[in-house]
């Protein structure tokens, strides 16, 4: 694999948005009026003074995951990476290829050309979304799963902040979508030092804690129906790092 330095060498190409700018104005704000998202920021950055480039960290609870973080940052460009099984089916090929201008990732085998377009994409300002999961949690969803050192890594090489956002499945169609999202963090201030590669085990363990600790705020906030509790839920015991 090439170094990060070779890697920074080469142009950004900009793509072209033309498709992705469609459908985020005809289809996001169906999209809206379906979950009626409800952000909650539990520390101090709301998604709209969020600048520049990052790498967006989230649970995977949904198909739709995707669709709730292009509204959180609905005035930004977002990148996420999606299986490249999508990609090899003709029925969702272009869907995500074109119209979401999704990045195809190989769950067993991360491939040069994901990292290099993951990587363009940052150089060029924007915003890349990846669940570090790695599939969508359907068994599992009251538990976050080991996650991959694939985020930590593009943050690395992209010299990138990443955001820990977390969304519990939504169980009715009637139930507002509830998300919640901290601020962005570099991964040095989560070393305490100059993040190097020997460090992604860590810092994905890090990444890991915070989303726990994402969830385990939200039991303490809403209810089992996704309601704002009257008073929050005490917490049993302290899940801090």
């Amino acid at each position: 694999m090439n170094s990060t330095n070779e890697l920074k060498q080469k142009k950004a190409k900009k793509p072209n948005y033309f498709l992705y700018n469609f459908i985020k104005v005809t289809g996001l704000p169906v999209a809206w009026l379906a979950f009626r998202p409800k952000y909650h920021f539990v520390g101090k950055t709301q998604s709209n003074k969020i600048k520049g480039k990052a790498v967006a960290v989230s649970n995977h609870s949904g198909f739709f995951d995707p669709i709730l973080l292009m509204l959180a940052f609905w005035r930004r460009n977002m990148r996420f990476w999606a299986t490249q099984d999508f990609f090899d089916r003709k029925s969702t090929r272009w869907l995500f290829k074109y119209f979401f201008k999704a990045i195809p990732v190989n769950k067993e085998n991360l491939k040069l050309e994901t990292v290099r377009e993951t990587i363009t994409a940052l150089k060029n300002d924007e915003l890349v979304a990846i669940f570090p999961e790695g599939t969508v949690n359907t068994e599992h969803p009251d538990e976050i799963l080991t996650f991959k050192v694939g985020a930590a890594l593009m943050a690395l090489k992209g010299d990138a902040p990443m955001i820990s956002i977390y969304a519990p499945r939504r169980t009715s169609p009637w139930r507002r979508q509830i998300v919640l999202m901290d601020d962005p963090i570099t991964l040095d201030e989560i070393m305490g030092r100059k993040a190097t590669r020997q460090d992604l085990q860590a810092i994905s363990a890090y990444l890991q804690e915070k989303e726990k600790r994402l969830m385990e705020r939200y039991q303490e906030l809403y209810d089992e129906k996704g309601k704002l509790r009257k008073t929050p839920k005490k917490k049993v015991e302290s899940s801090e790092a």
